[in-house]
């Protein structure tokens, strides 16, 4: 089950994994690197917009197993949005990075198309623990848009599967309505 993070004045961790809590709600992290999806002069100011944090841990899935679906987000109707963190990391032992006949990671569009330049991550992007990776030039996304953080364990995977081990995703932006971005 996905869980999706709003910040708001409320209780700080809501949802959060006893293992990532830290991680969860760090309001330090920027929104947005400078220069990237910046209002343009006349645009609403960027604190209307609306942040969205969503994020999940999976058991890491048996090999011969594709495509499994970690987190998802699905952009609210009459919005449009940016995702400019990603967070994808594996927790356990015999991981390699860079190796893809291991285990990978890839950002899927709408159930079937793969994000460009996201459709094989054979390394960790982010951390539990410094926040996460930026992404230089945000995935836009329209409205009713879903997002999704797959794993992939390819057969004949030697790396360590189920009990403790555990795949995290997390996706981190902002949403507008749609024509004020």
């Amino acid at each position: 089950m996905s869980r999706t993070f709003i910040p708001s004045s409320g209780p700080r961790g809501v949802g959060a994994a006893p293992d990532c809590e830290e991680f969860y709600d760090q309001r330090h992290l920027p929104l947005v690197r400078p220069g990237i999806g910046v209002p343009q002069a006349g645009g609403p100011p960027p604190d209307q917009r609306q942040r969205f944090h969503a994020f999940n841990a999976l058991q890491t899935p048996a090999a011969n197993t594709l495509n499994s679906v970690i987190v998802s987000y699905t952009v609210p109707n009459g919005h449009e949005a940016r995702v400019v963190g990603l967070l994808v990391n594996y927790v356990g032992t015999g991981f390699t990075e860079g190796i893809a006949t291991l285990l990978y990671f890839s950002l899927r569009l709408n159930g079937s198309t793969m994000v460009q330049q996201y459709d094989v991550i054979p390394n960790t992007l982010g951390s539990l623990t410094a926040g996460p990776w930026p992404i230089p030039a945000a995935i836009r996304l329209a409205a009713n848009d879903l997002i999704e953080v797959l794993v992939s364990v390819p057969a004949g995977s030697t790396i360590t599967t189920g009990g403790t081990t555990r795949c995290h995703g997390h996706l981190l932006g902002y949403y507008k309505p749609i024509g004020s971005l």
